[in-house]
């Protein structure tokens, strides 16, 4: 006999009978509780699939520039292009704001950028600027997550530097770059996370070192 049942006597035979009282109210309760557990789940991972992020108007660059001769994508897929002259060990990076279209808050945990495998021309790490720092090598922090308010934007930067003439010399040709255009941002709401990929307004490219420059 089951939780489910009452045993009581039967008056017309004088033997034990069973009689059904329904489900469990507490079986009732853990499956209401469940059903309401995997809603929540579903509507965080839709609002993180479809919440809207974009990279912002600001694009700043570390390091001397030059026009851009070619384009990594074709056609391409950035509306600009910024191309920095190599600087043996130089501290080289961008800053860019990402901004949240949607109408809840988010968190950003970590980017990345997606391109060429830029070692050892190039080494960029995920940063965020001091407040009021400029862009010199010392005024930006290791990245952590950055709360960015619904319609806000976040100040974040790729830092880092050129490898030295020892290192490039034989593996980057002059005239040839590294570069990327698109940025994968992870964005958390609630207990779930997602990468989102961001188009820069531009697109960027580390180049090599010109000929002469390692001899």
């Amino acid at each position: 006999m089951n939780a489910a049942e009452l045993e009581h006597e039967d008056p017309r035979t004088g033997r034990a009978a069973s009689v059904n009282r329904g489900p469990d109210p507490r079986l009732l309760v853990i499956g209401v509780v469940a059903a309401l557990v995997a809603a929540g789940v579903i509507l965080q991972a839709g609002l993180l699939v479809l919440h809207p992020v974009a990279a912002g108007s600001r694009l700043n660059v570390i390091g001397e520039t030059r026009e851009c001769v070619d384009r990594i994508t074709q056609p391409p897929t950035s509306a600009g292009c910024i191309e920095i002259n190599y600087a043996p060990g130089g501290t080289v990076g961008i800053v860019f704001n990402v901004r949240n279209n949607g109408l809840l808050p988010m968190t950003l945990t970590r980017f990345e950028a997606l391109g060429t495998n830029g070692a050892p021309l190039y080494e960029l790490h995920s940063a965020i600027s001091r407040p009021g720092a400029g862009l010199g090598s010392s005024n930006f922090a290791e990245f952590r997550p950055v709360s960015v308010p619904a319609g806000g934007e976040a100040a974040v930067a790729l830092v880092g530097s050129f490898g030295s003439c020892e290192a490039v010399r034989h593996t980057w040709q002059p005239g040839t770059y590294g570069g990327f255009s698109t940025v994968a941002v992870n964005v958390e709401w609630g207990l779930l996370g997602i990468d989102h990929y961001v188009e820069l307004p531009a697109e960027v490219h580390l180049r090599a070192p010109d000929a002469g420059q390692c001899p």
